[in-house]
């Protein structure tokens, strides 16, 4: 269910005592005490990225690198409202799923299209060469999951599974999107997976949806693949969001401002002159914090204990947590400051993103100062 409150959201917990995932061993802690499997959460998010050191790193991650919010995470990147997913006249998921094709989806999917073989689920697509992903910067294994650029790689919301890929709004599944996100067939039924041929297989992917704020509060049996186009009236608001994962997977969640007091110009104008000086031009007006709305993202289990947050103030907020199957687990939504202009009864708006990974991949290959345990 989704719960709003007004009052001021407590601070995620700090004092949670550290543990391990079941292929690793303690850090302190003898095995004997070690909490079962299904208790214990591994996790990357912006914040344990930013606390690592990391960070520190100019070319890779100042908030005007791949993670910050004029990076593709941000509100003018592709997961924004001028990306392909909204529900504005430019956004094309307002006309690729505003209404039933899905039988000509399964001619194209017989003739190598996205959701065939041939398809970017398929052998040849961008998870085929998920291993191949070791020597990325600056851990290592920096787009793999629980790595400091996982939430880029191809297991996050950029990724082939997220709402950009054949699986979402704008994908290739023919089925119409009804008025609250669901997909819906010819006869008006409720479609949440999608099966795609693997080397004489068949996988069964769960489908992306685009929520509204009221349809994904209601939803008692969410998966780990949807979006909501929520909002919060003022500072101190959240909104709490449940949902479930079926899989022994890794759970990447993302938040992602819609609005900017900047235009496009203006930032693209900061970027070039970070990229060619090396330096950060907002140091001295802080446009970060002036120019964009500042949302908090805190992953809780079932009872409402906080695993994973991450509450930066100049960078995209995002966690990606390995969890076991059945696994219950909620995402709320902060909104800390507000800069952007609302009307007296408009609410700041936001974008969440959860993708899961598939049980194809649940290993933690990433390792460093990045990865937190907790239990």
């Amino acid at each position: 269910m989704k719960t709003r409150t007004e009052r001021p959201a407590p601070p995620p917990s700090t004092t949670s005592a550290k543990s391990t995932s079941a292929s690793a061993a303690p850090e302190s802690a003898p095995a004997a005490e070690q909490k079962p499997a299904q208790d214990r959460f591994q996790f990357t998010s912006g914040s344990s990225v930013r606390e690592s050191g990391v960070a520190l790193n100019p070319l890779l991650l100042n908030r005007y690198g791949p993670l910050g919010y004029f990076g593709p995470l941000g509100p003018f990147g592709p997961l924004g409202e001028r990306g392909p997913v909204g529900k504005n006249q430019w956004n094309p998921s307002e006309y690729v799923s505003g209404f039933d094709w899905s039988g000509f989806a399964r001619m194209i999917q017989q003739s190598n299209g996205p959701l065939s073989e041939a398809g970017p689920l398929g052998p040849n697509g961008p998870l085929s060469g998920y291993d191949a992903l070791d020597w990325i910067p600056p851990d290592g294994h920096g787009l793999k999951a629980g790595g400091s650029f996982g939430v880029l790689g191809p297991l996050g919301p950029l990724g082939p599974l997220g709402p950009l890929g054949a699986l979402g709004p704008a994908g290739a599944t023919g089925y119409k999107a009804d008025e609250a996100g669901n997909f819906v067939d010819a006869q008006g039924q409720v479609q949440r997976t999608a099966d795609v041929p693997y080397q004489g297989e068949t996988r069964r992917h769960e489908l992306f949806e685009s929520y509204t704020e009221a349809q994904a509060g209601v939803m008692k049996d969410n998966d780990t693949s949807f979006m909501v186009q929520g909002g919060i009236a003022r500072p101190g608001g959240s909104d709490t969001f449940r949902f479930t994962s079926n899989q022994d997977q890794w759970v990447t969640a993302l938040v992602v401002p819609e609005q900017s007091r900047m235009s496009p110009s203006e930032a693209m104008g900061e970027v070039a002159v970070s990229m060619w000086t090396g330096f950060e031009p907002g140091m001295l007006n802080e446009p970060i914090q002036k120019n964009f709305d500042n949302f908090d993202l805190d992953i809780l289990d079932k009872d409402g204990k906080v695993l994973a947050s991450s509450s930066l103030k100049d960078m995209a907020d995002w966690v990606q947590l390995k969890v076991p199957a059945g696994t219950e687990l909620q995402a709320r939504v902060r909104l800390k400051d507000k800069v952007t202009e609302q009307g007296a009864t408009t609410e700041v708006p936001y974008r969440l993103m959860v993708v899961g990974s598939t049980e194809r991949f649940q290993t933690l290959d990433a390792d460093g100062p990045q990865v937190r345990n907790r239990r």
